[in-house]
């Protein structure tokens, strides 16, 4: 069998991996923990197979057996979320001699996975941050309220409070979330950060990009449109969109990791002084990553290309404009904003204007929508 990718967890950003390289011609294998799961519907997707816990060394030794026994030796693994990033990372030894990993060395994953190392990382080349402390230390006497709270590995953070951040409003505010999480034994799992104002059009900048030795190849740059939860989460609703400055923070980022594969970094701009600061890197693709795709940077096609010795083309040029919507998602929430006043009407259908991008729904695989439509009542009750 010719080389082909596995990917691993098949939701929605899975999915558009799974077409990206299926519509390539490219044998695609889903592996997924758990019932959320659409890639493996998809025509794309030549083999699925139910998996371990993501953050398991047992999946790497799934994987092991799975190259021992489908033939799959020398095939492109592409990791989903954070938690399986960091276990291949962790057993590069085990599964390098075995296939190509999109997935950076252990020490790199770390600082990137590590939203406190990932600032100091940052700080250290000389780029703008939020004012970033951990809980043991003393608050910074620059410290400007309101701050956050946020764990240092976002997805467990979320997993235990079923928030992405806590919001401390006064120091008093922050002493008693601060002795809740020390009483937990959180206290060194978390950090503060300062919360950059928020303003009017204020919109999370993400840079999607393919990087080799810490030079980036392929870039492309879209903004979180619409989100929940409303400051501080997942897109509903994104824009393609062109920004220099932003793929100009990136590059300076990319070649103090050092970075080889894919990842996405967020930036938001602050209004007290109008520089990018950094949020986050995801080392890997991102829920939205089909908007770049649909653009014109194919993001995961080039690294599987380059991954097995092909020579792939980096395109210089994308289209901005394009818009991104998870339907379900954004319907929901967006609902919700227009309910509170949060949002008109107006600028509710406003944001939408341009050409779509369906976060699920193509018309050579509608299955995966079809079935995400069934999961419906199953996604809203564990949300």
């Amino acid at each position: 069998m010719s080389k082909g990718a596995i990917i691993i967890e098949g939701h929605v950003q899975g999915l558009s991996n799974t077409r990206a390289l299926g519509r390539a011609g490219i044998p695609v294998y889903v592996l997924n923990h758990g019932e959320k799961c659409v890639a493996r519907y998809s025509r794309y997707c030549a083999k699925y197979f139910p998996c371990p816990p993501y953050d398991s060394d047992e999946l790497a030794h799934f994987l092991k057996d799975l190259a021992e026994h489908h033939d799959v030796q020398g095939w492109v693994v592409f990791p989903s979320n954070d938690h399986a990033v960091l276990t291949l990372s962790r057993n590069r030894k085990l599964l390098s001699p075995l296939y190509h990993l999109m997935a950076p060395e252990p020490e790199t994953a770390l600082q990137i996975c590590d939203k406190y190392l990932l600032m100091q990382k940052a700080v250290a080349a000389g780029l703008p941050v939020p004012c970033t402390w951990n809980l043991t230390a003393p608050v910074p006497e620059k410290a400007v309220w309101p701050v956050l709270i946020k764990g240092r590995l976002g997805l467990s953070f979320y997993r235990k409070t079923g928030k992405k951040v806590v919001i401390c409003r006064s120091l008093k505010e922050y002493q008693s979330q601060k002795e809740e999480f020390t009483a937990s034994g959180w206290e060194d799992l978390v950090m503060a950060q300062e919360m950059i104002p928020d303003e009017k059009d204020q919109c999370t900048i993400s840079v999607g990009i393919y990087c080799v030795e810490g030079t980036i190849k392929a870039s492309w740059t879209g903004i979180k449109v619409r989100q929940h939860p409303a400051r501080f989460g997942t897109a509903t609703l994104a824009r393609s969109i062109h920004d220099q400055e932003a793929v100009t923070y990136a590059e300076n980022m990319m070649k103090a990791l050092q970075y080889n594969g894919i990842c996405e970094i967020e930036l938001l701009r602050d209004p007290r002084d109008g520089r990018l600061r950094l949020i986050e890197i995801n080392p890997r693709t991102w829920l939205w990553v089909e908007l770049a795709r649909a653009a014109g940077v194919d993001l995961t096609l080039i690294a599987w290309q380059d991954a097995v010795g092909m020579s792939p083309v980096f395109p210089d040029h994308y289209a901005a404009d394009l818009v991104w919507r998870n339907f379900y998602t954004d319907v929901w929430f967006g609902l919700g904003s227009l309910i509170r006043g949060d949002l008109a009407l107006t600028a509710y259908f406003g944001q939408m204007k341009g050409k779509k991008v369906p976060a699920v729904w193509a018309k050579d695989d509608p299955r995966p929508f079809l079935r995400l439509t069934l999961l419906l009542p199953y996604l809203m009750r564990n949300r």
